[in-house]
């Protein structure tokens, strides 16, 4: 009878034991099939971020040109020129240039705004930059350094002991080039139009929270022209050989029919420039 009991649980043992194996080797074999979805949940995870870093910056450039009108007085067009001559500044390939939209009124939200102009190589010492009101009142006024720089010039409105600019009013500002101190008449001279705008809370919204990086299609879509310019000119400069921020930035000029400046850079410099012409004539 005890042998008989014996015999009993050590059938019941082996039954377990067999139960026990048959579990583990069941567990075992999901083992590959449960890091399968292991790593199902991790590398899409990965991949998702990695495409969404990749993806920052990398959208298409779409200006939006508003529809306001120019105003009536001051330049009729945002890139206007006297370059009637080549000299005594030289004869440059490209003339002095504002890379500003031809057909609209230029918008900013900044109160003290940036603005950018090609400068043709040239052996002329000093440029002047001025900005007046639509009524014509001289707001501000400096001279700028351009011995040897060529290229696309920032011109900053600089914050100290100036008034910023007035939102919902036009203003006009002058770049030119002084070929001859003594006449005024030859400067190779452009002038555009800015407005400043108040900025649209969901647009606000939607730059708080965007990367600098994604910001120039935000400006681009709202048609900001000067803010636009100037965040992908600032990409530009960190990233002089990133490839998306120079298709950005060749979008943006092509949009208002200024493609031909997209390839020169925002600023060089040159210690031998052009040699000087004679004041009295080409």
């Amino acid at each position: 009878m005890l042998w008989q009991l014996m015999q009993k649980n050590n059938s019941t043992l082996d039954v377990f034991r067999e139960k026990r194996w048959l579990g583990n080797r069941f567990l075992f074999s999901l083992l590959p099939m449960l890091g399968i979805l292991a790593a199902g949940e991790i590398v899409p995870s990965k991949m998702k971020a990695l495409a969404q870093s990749r993806s920052i910056g990398s959208e298409e450039i779409r200006f939006v040109e508003p529809n306001v009108q120019l105003p009536k007085t001051g330049p009729n067009t945002q890139r206007m020129s006297r370059q009637v001559r080549c000299c005594p500044c030289g004869c440059p390939e490209k003339p002095v240039t504002a890379l500003v939209p031809a057909a609209t009124l230029g918008q900013t939200t900044a109160a003290y705004p940036t603005f950018f102009v090609y400068v043709p190589p040239t052996f002329a010492q000093n440029a002047e930059f001025v900005l007046f009101d639509e009524d014509d009142n001289l707001l501000y006024e400096t001279t700028v350094n351009v011995a040897g720089r060529s290229g696309i010039i920032k011109l900053d409105f600089p914050v100290e002991n100036i008034p910023p600019l007035e939102l919902s009013k036009n203003y006009i500002w002058e770049f030119g080039l002084v070929c001859n101190p003594d006449d005024r008449s030859g400067d190779l001279s452009v002038m555009g139009w800015i407005e400043r705008v108040e900025m649209d809370p969901s647009l606000k919204n939607q730059l708080e929270q965007a990367p600098l990086e994604a910001r120039a299609p935000i400006f681009a879509g709202a048609g900001l022209w000067y803010d636009t310019l100037a965040v992908l000119a600032e990409l530009r400069k960190k990233g002089p050989e990133n490839s998306i921020f120079a298709s950005q930035w060749a979008e943006l000029l092509e949009s208002v029919g200024l493609e031909t400046y997209s390839p020169e850079p925002l600023e060089r410099y040159n210690p031998n420039p052009p040699e000087q012409i004679g004041w009295g004539g080409c």
